[in-house]
């Protein structure tokens, strides 16, 4: 679920959103651990899509967010 759809979603119907910021560059072996393990678990997976709003995000996404009347910019900073 995109971030934009999960407050959506949580306007709707609240719950919490999860967000699990992964990235296809750095950390990539714990990432991939993380989706292919923990997240793929049935027990896990059907807990939090019960009590959460699962958002999978980008963590090396350059693009500009707007949500909760905040502006959030990655710079790409390192």
């Amino acid at each position: 679920m995109s971030l934009n759809k999960a407050v959506a979603a949580q306007n709707k119907d609240p719950k919490k959103i999860l967000i699990f910021f992964h990235s296809k560059t750095y950390q990539k072996i714990s990432s991939d651990l993380m989706l292919k393990v923990t997240l793929a678990n049935p027990y896990i997976s059907k807990y939090i899509n019960e009590n959460f709003y699962p958002v999978l995000f980008d963590a090396a996404r350059n693009d500009t967010i707007r949500m909760f009347g905040q502006t959030m910019i990655n710079e790409q900073k390192s």
